[in-house]
């Protein structure tokens, strides 16, 4: 599912469903992904395809956003998940650009285990210098 101007509704449906492919073809240019794990940015030329893929398989097949708030192109995605047996709970902040597409997306996450959980199995995913994450 190919779409253009997805905006964070449309991001929500196909990150929760493990779209990855969708989810790239409507990145703004500049995108800039941030996440718990990591004190660093990812962006372009960093695999962000591979980071979210790897982001989305670690989460569990039991991942849901649960509440939605919005506002002047910056949206808060709420988030439940299960991680390697571990109860995990976020908040992705998704910004969008003037046409509404995503240009930044920050990952937060509780409880700090689940946090570390989760840098191990995306540094094992990525294992190519993109991880494990550094906390």
């Amino acid at each position: 599912m190919l779409l253009n101007g997805m905006g964070a509704e449309t991001f929500r449906r196909c990150f929760e469903a493990g779209d990855i492919e969708a989810v790239m073809a409507d990145l703004a240019p500049g995108f800039t992904l941030y996440h718990a794990a990591r004190s660093e940015p990812a962006s372009a030329p960093a695999p962000i395809d591979r980071i979210l893929e790897a982001a989305r398989t670690t989460l569990g097949p039991d991942f849901r956003f649960t509440e939605h708030a919005r506002g002047d192109g910056l949206h808060a995605l709420r988030w439940t998940a299960t991680i390697d047996g571990m109860h995990a709970d976020g908040v992705d902040v998704v910004r969008e650009d003037g046409d509404g597409r995503l240009l930044e997306l920050r990952i937060t996450m509780r409880p700090l285990p689940a946090i570390e959980v989760w840098s191990r199995l995306m540094g094992e995913r990525l294992g190519d210098g993109h991880g494990p994450p550094v906390i």
